[in-house]
């Protein structure tokens, strides 16, 4: 038999390797590698983190420079496109209006069950859609089926993360609780608007445009649903392929899913042994292969250095909002000082004391301000430490499709080869030829449909991977705008707040 190949050039329609991943370009690290035998790295090496700063310097101060050391590290003088290929653009604009509350009748006679909801408008001039302008009501249950619905009708794309679930805030459902979730959907929703897959796939569309109040309710957004695993329609399939009834291999639109979503258990013992074998580390993969395993182990090294970047993100949010405590702390020791010198008959200097506590409270409730824009600022990159296993899982699922590719093909090469021993001269019946040719031509379509869903999922992920870094340089630079432009709004206003106190103060001590 031949040797095998994972170059994914061998199925019909798939792209040119070397124009769908760009090289010289990027952010993540590069593991050594020969120059001789690997093509050229897609980002390039990631600098050491710096030392802690000195213990003596204050957390405000510390807090800043560490976030933007850790921030350094992302290359954010990157140019605006990465090799010729422009950001993506936003297909359409979400806005999500503050909850409501939602009464509805209970299962249970005689009783109502409530629940907050979100008035979604969404702004397009997308022809596709049914108008220009639509509004919907979604509550958080439906975001997690679009989720759900997404990540089953685009294998291999990275999507964003939606907002993660929170029974016990749900539960209080407080403002500040309903806000930061109002705010993280919209998020979430403009970054799909962002994504060229998901904002121009039916999911989206029949989600964010069908006026049903339930979307559940809905004939399109049925229709769109995966089928739903049965445990016995699984368990019915294994017993007749154990007693030869069932089919020799899956059809051609099996072959192209994953062995769950047709609960064929025999496929997935096979593909699991076939895994345990080592049958992909066996044949030599094509560059894009290659490329593309380098890719999963430099982003496992992003979600680590995400993950830093978020702490030291959030260490500075806490800062500020220290800050504004301790300021506010004094702010109302210095109300309690100026009541005691007031009932002590000292006006002069309860006045003093009380115009300070009055300037120290403006410029608590300044920083407060200042807090509350740092962690909308740098809400970016925790969305993108959220996002990251989506992005693994998306190169997981090509390797998937890979391992499927190769055990088809391994039991196509051993069909044929029995079909060819059944056709001696004086071997076997015409039956068994006849059964071990058509088992033969079943292995052979379903082979290369596994084959070709696995060169559209590599080329896929090589397009994933491409507008990831595009869109993670963008939301971090982003986010050191951000964040630069709203603490330099706040110093400026604190700045002004404490020379007015001053001038305030200075005025009364010479009365």
């Amino acid at each position: 038999m031949e040797q095998l190949s994972l170059d994914p050039t061998q199925a019909n329609h798939a792209p040119n390797e070397s124009s769908v991943l760009p090289h010289g370009s990027g952010v993540y690290a590069e593991p050594t590698q020969e120059a001789e035998h690997h093509a050229a790295p897609l980002y390039p090496p990631i600098p050491q983190i710096p030392s802690p700063l000195p213990q003596q310097q204050t957390a405000l101060h510390g807090g800043l420079a560490n976030f933007a050391q850790d921030l350094d590290i992302f290359r954010l003088s990157m140019p605006e496109t990465v090799q010729g290929t422009p950001q993506q653009q936003q297909q359409f604009t979400c806005v999500v209006m503050p909850a409501e509350k939602v009464h509805t009748a209970s299962s249970v006679p005689g009783m109502t069950e409530s629940y907050h909801a979100y008035a979604i408008v969404t702004r397009t001039a997308l022809p596709s859609w049914p108008s220009h302008e639509c509004r919907v009501v979604r509550r958080f249950k439906d975001v997690v089926a679009l989720s759900d619905a997404l990540a089953a009708a685009l294998p291999g794309c990275m999507l964003p993360a939606r907002p993660k679930r929170d029974a016990l805030g749900a539960r209080r459902a407080g403002p500040d609780f309903l806000e930061a979730r109002r705010a993280a959907l919209e998020r979430y929703l403009n970054r799909l608007a962002r994504h060229a897959q998901a904002a121009s796939s039916e999911v989206v569309q029949v989600w964010l445009a069908a006026a049903d109040v339930d979307v559940r309710a809905c004939a399109a957004w049925a229709r769109l649903q995966p089928p739903a695993p049965c445990s016995a329609k699984s368990l019915r399939r294994l017993l007749k392929q154990l007693v030869g009834r069932g089919p020799a291999a899956p059809t051609a639109s099996e072959a192209a899913r994953p062995a769950a979503d047709s609960g064929d258990v025999l496929r997935m013992a096979r593909e699991r042994l076939a895994a345990l074998q080592g049958v992909t580390k066996a044949v030599p993969p094509s560059p894009l292969e290659r490329e593309l395993r380098d890719e999963a182990a430099r982003l496992e090294e992003v979600r680590r250095l995400l993950g830093g970047l978020a702490a030291k993100g959030g260490a500075l949010a806490a800062a500020v909002r220290s800050a504004a405590a301790a300021t506010s702390d004094m702010a109302r020791a210095l109300e309690g000082l100026a009541a005691y010198e007031q009932g002590h008959g000292r006006s002069a200097e309860a006045a003093l004391e009380a115009g300070a506590a009055v300037g120290m409270a403006q410029v608590a409730g300044a920083r407060t301000q200042a807090a509350a824009q740092a962690a909308a600022q740098l809400a970016p990159v925790a969305d993108l430490l959220a996002a990251t296993p989506g992005a693994l899982g998306a190169l997981e699922a090509r390797e998937r499709a890979l391992l499927t590719a190769l055990t088809l093909e391994h039991d196509l090469a051993r069909a044929q080869a029995g079909l060819e021993a059944a056709q001696a001269p004086g071997a076997a019946a015409a039956a068994r030829v006849a059964s071990l040719t058509a088992s033969t031509a079943a292995l052979a379509e379903a082979a290369g449909a596994a084959r070709g869903e696995y060169s559209r999922l590599a080329a896929r992920n090589a397009e994933e991977v491409r507008a990831w870094r595009g869109g993670m340089r963008a939301d971090l630079l982003g986010a050191a705008r951000g964040l630069a432009g709203a603490q330099a709004a706040s110093a400026e206003r604190e700045q002004a707040l404490w020379l007015d106190l001053h001038a305030r103060l200075s005025a009364l001590s010479l009365r």
